[in-house]
């Protein structure tokens, strides 16, 4: 009997949800180790005014679709 790794499976990327505190925009980016719901972030600009500070407002991790 031969040895051999499995094949890794891809995982779903999860999306960090951010608020900007100056206009109330939302936008996404990818997730970050240190994001907490909550957290005030700052130093990502806005895409829409250019404010600085921000919310994670949410952080979503898209479930794994099984193939039959």
């Amino acid at each position: 009997m031969s040895w051999a790794p499995r094949p890794r499976e891809k995982m779903a990327q999860t999306i960090t949800f951010l608020k900007c505190m100056e206009c109330g925009a939302e936008n996404s980016r990818p997730f970050i180790e240190w994001d907490y719901i909550f957290k005030i972030v700052e130093g990502e600009k806005c895409p829409k005014c250019g404010g600085t500070r921000s919310k994670i407002v949410n952080i979503y991790v898209p479930e794994k679709k099984e193939t039959k």
